[in-house]
């Protein structure tokens, strides 16, 4: 909804505002946030020395 508040607005005006305003991409909805499962998933485990210390973080 777009509403002028103070003004006279024309129709090129609220236009030109419309277009703009289309071209800002939306943001992640939170939706995917809380089905992505990566974030809860654990890096690989490194190889080495005393590696295994690692394993039980």
């Amino acid at each position: 909804m777009l509403r002028v508040i103070s003004g006279e607005a024309t129709e090129e005006d609220v236009a030109a505002i419309l277009a703009a305003f289309a071209q800002i991409p939306a943001e992640e909805t939170t939706a995917d946030a809380w089905t992505a499962r990566s974030p809860g998933l654990r890096t690989p485990l490194e190889h080495g020395p005393l590696a295994w210390r690692m394993s039980l973080r």
